[in-house]
C-alpha cells in the first residue's frame, strides 16, 4: 500500500478542474487505485516518463486523455501534475 503526498503544483492543478466532477470522480478513483496497486494495473496503464527523474511515472484517469504524472519515495507517491495529456508533459 501507498500513501499520498500532494505538492503545491498538483494541488493547481486539480484546483482547474473544480467545474469538472466526472473528472475529480475519475480522478479520485485513479488514486485508490495508484495506493493499492500503481504498477501491472490495467486501470491505470502506468509508465515511465521519459527523459524525467528515476521513479517518475504517468498514470491514466480517463479515457478522454487526462494524467497523473507522480514520482515513487519509498512507499509514497509524490503527486506532481495532473491535466490532459500534452498539457502534463
Amino acid at each position: 500500500m501507498y500513501d499520498h503526498r500532494y505538492t503545491p503544483t498538483y494541488m493547481d492543478c486539480v484546483q482547474r478542474y473544480q467545474h469538472r466532477p466526472e473528472i475529480l470522480a475519475a480522478l479520485s478513483q485513479a488514486l485508490a487505485e495508484l495506493a493499492r496497486q500503481p504498477f501491472g494495473n490495467p486501470k491505470l496503464q502506468t509508465h515511465a516518463v521519459k527523459k524525467a527523474q528515476p521513479d517518475t511515472f504517468t498514470s491514466y484517469v480517463t479515457n478522454q486523455g487526462h494524467r497523473l504524472i507522480w514520482r515513487r519515495v519509498g512507499n509514497f507517491i509524490i503527486l506532481l501534475l495532473f491535466g490532459e495529456h500534452d498539457a502534463v508533459y
